[in-house]
């Protein structure tokens, strides 16, 4: 990387956070939206309305995530391509991500499992599963968009996450650093009071992360990414089906 290309780790944090707070400020805007309407207007939407928007709006959040660390590196006039390590033979990143992202998932389940297990249920996670569950039951149109938010969680999230910051972070400090701090990032993106849903963020980071270092291609860790999500919406529609939830 070119040093006139590479950008500040302050800066790198700065942009992630205004990100962070963009996505609640649209978030809390379209909600204030539909209550004004319905008390000012007596106009109530129903639940299958309702379920379709915030499943849009989801996806509305997931892009956020790409297009403003992209508009900043635009703004820049970063070689985008090369910083983000986008790599020439993306079919084989394609299939290393697919096995990548399905080895993830098992090791997240069990993670997850153990966690649960030392400090008790999570309720971050507990709603997290019970939105997947509605917008999968609610209609065809809210599933698809749900499907469609998790792909984009994998493209821009890793694109702010690995491609953004922590190609910013190691542009100053170890790989190491840049792996940690940027994993710390994404942990700290999926809050959770009880923390399990921060730490399986951190430790899935890690190794998205380490992956990353290793392969130079963003092209992995964004599938692994969508196929981690898209596994876990799998199993869910599964057990729908046989009626288990």
């Amino acid at each position: 990387m070119k040093q006139e290309e590479a950008i500040s780790p302050l800066t790198a944090v700065l942009v992630i956070i205004l990100t962070v707070v963009l996505t609640f400020a649209v978030s809390f805007l379209i909600a204030m939206a539909i209550s004004l309407a319905f008390f000012i207007f007596k106009f109530q939407l129903s639940d299958q309305v309702i379920t379709v928007i915030e499943a849009l709006l989801q996806v509305i959040v997931e892009l956020m995530f790409l297009f403003i660390p992209l508009a900043y590196m635009l703004y820049r006039r970063i070689n985008v391509k090369s910083y983000i390590k986008l790599g020439e033979n993306k079919l084989k990143g394609l299939l290393l991500g697919i096995g990548l992202g399905l080895g993830l998932w098992v090791m997240g389940l069990f993670v997850n499992l153990a966690l649960i297990y030392i400090l008790g249920p999570s309720q971050a996670i507990e709603k997290a599963n019970e939105t997947v569950i509605a917008f999968a039951k609610q209609s065809t149109v809210s599933l698809a968009l749900l499907a469609l938010s998790l792909f984009f969680a994998g493209i821009c999230e890793e694109f702010a996450f690995r491609g953004f910051l922590q190609n910013a972070l190691e542009s100053r400090y170890s790989s190491s650093i840049a792996i940690i701090g940027a994993s710390l990032a994404f942990g700290l993106f999926h809050f959770d009071l009880k923390a399990i849903y921060i730490i399986v963020g951190f430790v899935n980071g890690l190794v998205l992360g380490y992956a990353y270092k290793r392969l130079k291609s963003y092209v992995v860790v964004a599938s692994a990414h969508a196929i981690f999500n898209f596994t876990s919406l799998a199993l869910i529609l599964i057990l729908i089906q046989m009626g288990l939830i």
